[in-house]
């Protein structure tokens, strides 16, 4: 009974490691259309078609069905003709239609076919399109990159002890490490800001024979800077955390540091008290 309790806690904890994966892969991928299209081509496009999709909301016992639309849009450049319904969140779509025919009817007034419309293309994938350029920081996006990351974190946490314990290892500081909130929320947001610092590295790299020198390299630098920043917090606050899996409990008493290459804890010089009256 026990072996059976093992098996289907570790393929639940496998389930939620794979949705916790996509949705943050998602996300990223939404942001990451979002702040390349920032220098996406303008150019005319022409309604041919839509289509309407079915979903569902609400509770599991008061399942509420909902529809929405997409407009399926052409656009030709080079002499070569595209066909896209957009990527990521740049799309010419809404929901909430209470039937499909709503739907129908809401597309067909706002979108007829033959329309034209102003949307933005990819210059080095022609086939990538959005309805408009930029970021637009959909909060959503954001939270569900924490969410992905925070499922992400504890199912990984979970799947290694359970995997430590089977070789007779003990994960449960593994697991403290991965389920921590005040470890998972800020290595978050700094692997986000990680990942924007990479987007304008390479986008000045891109741009180096298009833009004036000083430009680029003021453009370097500052994602240079984004990079150097994330990595030195994010060293910071996992060294801790870390050296407790990897070393072991420190000492109850003084300051110490992580010492990974001789596997122990170096004392150090604890920070001064902080003197609340010294302002007065």
């Amino acid at each position: 009974m026990n072996i059976i309790f093992s098996i289907m806690s570790w393929i639940s904890m496998l389930m939620f490691w794979t949705i916790g994966l996509s949705i943050m892969v998602s996300s990223f991928e939404n942001l990451r259309i979002g702040y390349q299209s920032r220098k996406w081509v303008v150019t005319q496009a022409l309604v041919n078609n839509h289509r309407v999709n079915s979903y569902n909301t609400g509770t599991r016992d008061n399942e509420i069905r909902r529809y929405s639309y997409i407009v399926i849009y052409t656009y030709v450049v080079d002499g070569i003709k595209y066909t896209s319904e957009g990527v990521g969140e740049g799309r010419f779509a809404k929901g909430g239609f209470a039937t499909a025919a709503e739907a129908e009817a809401a597309t067909s007034q706002l979108y007829p076919v033959g329309q034209v419309l102003n949307v933005f293309y990819n210059p080095k994938k022609h086939d990538e399109s959005v309805s408009s350029k930029g970021l637009g920081w959909n909060s959503w996006n954001l939270l569900a990159v924490l969410i992905g990351f925070g499922v992400f974190s504890f199912s990984t946490g979970v799947l290694l002890e359970f995997i430590l314990s089977v070789f007779g290892l003990d994960g449960k500081n593994l697991l403290k490490l991965m389920t921590n909130f005040f470890v998972v929320l800020p290595i978050t947001i700094l692997l986000a800001l990680c990942y924007f610092g990479l987007e304008i590295i390479w986008s000045a790299i891109s741009d180096i024979r298009r833009k004036p020198i000083a430009s680029t390299l003021t453009q370097f630098a500052i994602g240079c800077l984004f990079l150097v920043i994330s990595i030195n917090f994010m060293v910071q606050i996992i060294s801790e955390p870390l050296g407790l899996l990897v070393i072991g409990s420190k000492p109850d008493s003084g300051c110490y540091r992580p010492d990974f290459g001789q596997k122990k804890w170096l004392p150090i010089s604890c920070p001064p008290p902080r003197n609340r009256d010294a302002g007065l």
